[in-house]
């Protein structure tokens, strides 16, 4: 039978069944012809313009790899495990929730908007990546819907219980039944999208933190019942030690790569740059003329649009149209920066074409040191782990946020901005497992399966995964803009107090 075979960089080769002579005969390759034509739909290809870790690039030079490349390694996970639950547990899926599997695990992202999430601060108050990725989907006359149309008449499937069953697959609808084990397998601790996503960011950023056993997890996955449902579970009667090596790669990553100081601080960066950008709107009616049309369209759009219309211009949005808009508000003449708005939409431009006025970090002293000696008193760091001192921080900054400061841009020349364009605190919650006994009813655990047969919550047959269940890492960052250092300082030091933070007098870094 013939096949089209994709080389990946993570997998090495992703192959998929033409089926010209009709579906292929293996549960995970049933209806492939499907996936092939998903794949060349034009809100597929968009994927290929969005870089998968958004401003990573700017801090990891070679993480320049896209949510395209990153789609296609969750459809080909999905279908090793599928094809792994069809061998070991025969008769339990049929080729239509296989198909479904497959067919949510390569749209999941097609929802994204340019440069990650950063993008969601434009969008404040609209819809989150996962609602656009169903609207995507199930928007008629599109050339996804016209896919699946095409084909769920030439596999004699009903096209909207197949539909229904990729909507609860992706959590855009309830989910019944056995898609209840598909959404597991797109979206839980133990799916497709972060065993990809984990050793395809590790390989493009070149660190070595998200690698793991990807082939003994996989071939270690089982499915049973628990309380009455089919759930996603892992044998560790032979060892714990690829689930731990996973749960443990993730942990790594969120440290050294996603909360990376610098990769936090250029999406800060670009927050603040779409702020401005929505302000003007708001003081004028409409963004800079030098706006690309596409970003323009979107957003000037009317909030009463129907779906149809909201999602066509969504889809012209990639990373590119942003990038051209930072070029162009970059290059903005004299003549058209006579606001302190306009001045600033031009100098924060200018700052991240040239990657230059990277935001300083405040450093604070945590802890009473009333009393102490110098040499006692706690260490000045960058990063808040008292949560509620964070929190203080954050409500005295978000009620100081219309307080305006006098900054001096690349012109020489001083403006006065509003506090919220200036100052960022960057709070993190970060758990690299959520433990039955602490996120019940917030979060589904890791299924496993004992030497004696028996299904149950992975922490309580491996003491490491126990402990990973229970460290739950929170922190701060105070991300500043380096011409207001000074004055925000200076502010702070008058005004915040709390007894257990106290805002370090030194220099302050990128």
């Amino acid at each position: 039978m013939s096949h089209k075979v994709f080389r990946d960089a993570i997998h090495d080769m992703i192959a998929l069944h033409r089926e010209p002579h009709g579906p292929a005969p293996e549960l995970a390759d049933w209806g492939d012809a499907l996936l092939l034509e998903l794949i060349n739909t034009p809100e597929m290809q968009r994927l290929r313009r969005i870089r998968q870790l958004g401003t990573a690039y700017w801090v990891y030079p070679s993480a320049e790899h896209s949510r395209f490349s990153h789609a296609l390694g969750v459809m080909h996970l999905a279908k090793q495990i599928v094809a792994a639950l069809g061998q070991r547990h025969p008769g339990l899926l049929r080729n239509q929730t296989a198909l479904a599997i497959r067919v949510a695990a390569l749209v999941h992202d097609v929802g994204h908007g340019p440069y990650s999430h950063a993008f969601e601060s434009l969008n404040d108050g609209g819809p989150r990546h996962e609602i656009w990725s169903w609207r995507i989907l199930s928007r008629p006359n599109s050339g996804l819907r016209r896919a699946i149309s095409a084909h769920a008449s030439r596999l004699y499937l009903n096209e909207e219980e197949f539909l229904t069953d990729v909507g609860q697959i992706l959590g855009a609808l309830p989910a019944e039944g056995l898609n209840r084990l598909g959404r597991q397998i797109i979206a839980s601790q133990l799916d497709a999208d972060r065993m990809d996503y984990l050793l395809r960011d590790a390989h493009f950023t070149g660190v070595s933190y998200g690698r793991y056993d990807l082939a003994w997890l996989l071939h270690s996955l089982r499915a049973a019942q628990v309380e009455g449902q089919w759930r996603l579970c892992v044998d560790l009667s032979k060892g714990p030690a690829a689930l731990e090596s996973h749960i443990e790669a993730r942990d790594h990553m969120y440290r050294q790569v996603y909360d990376h100081k610098s990769v936090r601080g250029f999406d800060i960066q670009l927050i603040h740059l779409f702020r401005i950008l929505r302000a003007h709107i708001d003081q004028h009616g409409a963004p800079p003329p030098e706006t690309p049309s596409a970003l323009q369209r979107f957003l000037l759009r009317d909030p009463k649009q129907d779906d149809n219309g909201a999602v066509a211009d969504y889809l012209n949005l990639d990373d590119s149209v942003i990038a051209c808009a930072i070029g162009q508000w970059a290059a903005l003449p004299d003549a058209d920066c006579a606001s302190d708005l306009m001045a600033e939409l031009r100098h924060r431009s200018r700052s991240l074409r040239d990657r230059a006025g990277l935001y300083k970090r405040l450093h604070w002293r945590e802890g009473d040191s009333d009393g102490l000696w110098p040499e006692d008193r706690p260490a000045a760091e960058a990063v808040i782990r008292d949560a509620d001192a964070a929190c203080a921080l954050a409500l005295f900054i978000q009620q100081q946020a219309h307080t305006p400061l006098s900054v001096t841009g690349n012109d020489g020349k001083s403006r006065n901005l509003p506090l919220a364009l200036l100052v960022y605190v960057d709070q993190l919650e970060r758990a690299p497992y959520a433990h039955l006994r602490y996120q019940a009813g917030h979060a589904e655990p890791v299924y496993a399966i004992d030497g004696a047969g028996r299904a149950m919550a992975a922490e309580r047959i491996s003491e490491r995964i126990d402990f990973l269940g229970r460290e739950k890492r929170r922190m701060a960052r105070v991300y500043v803009d380096p011409r207001a250092v000074k004055a925000i300082t200076a502010l702070l030091q008058r005004q915040f107090r709390h007894p257990q933070l106290r805002l370090a007098t030194r220099d302050h870094d990128g």
